[in-house]
């Protein structure tokens, strides 16, 4: 039996190795996205905005509105997940989660707003709400806003 590597196979295998490296050396073969088409996918994408022109919060489509009227808020600003992430993703640094499940109850969270107010100025800041209960959300969207927070979202859905 032989041991030695046919003269086929080696051209073969050379070929293949220069199609790698010429390959990896262009960059992948793919061709790399324009800004302006990253920003026309992302744009289209983009959910229903919160804000409008002015920065004033939209009000909310009634099919966001709870049907628990417990779960209702008094200022009314409810907002999609898919819009907190927008939010979130535009406007990070001024855009503020309050997750009453992670914080534990609701007074706690409320704690919390108000330290992150205290700490910075809150001009610009948008406030988003959620909880497993509704309810508890509603509860600390209401007391943040008798405490002049504004915007409070509740996020919904």
């Amino acid at each position: 039996m032989s041991t030695r590597t046919p003269v086929s196979s080696l051209v073969a295998n050379s070929l293949l190795l220069a199609g790698v490296f010429s390959l990896a050396a262009c960059g992948g073969g793919a061709p790399l996205l324009e800004p302006q088409t990253i920003a026309r996918a992302e744009a289209a994408a983009e959910p229903p905005p919160l804000f409008d022109e002015r920065g004033r919060p939209r009000v909310s489509p009634p099919q966001l509105v709870p049907v628990d009227t417990a779960a209702r808020t008094r200022p009314g600003l409810y907002a999609t997940r898919a819009q907190f992430e927008w939010e979130e993703l535009m406007a990070g640094p001024t855009t503020i989660l309050l997750d009453v499940d992670a914080l534990g109850t609701v007074a706690s969270t409320v704690l919390l707003a108000q330290q992150v107010r205290g700490l910075r100025d809150s001009r610009g800041l948008a406030y988003f709400v959620r909880a497993r209960r509704a309810v508890d959300a509603a509860q600390v969207v209401n007391t943040l806003a008798d405490d002049g927070f504004a915007p409070v979202f509740m996020i919904v859905r």
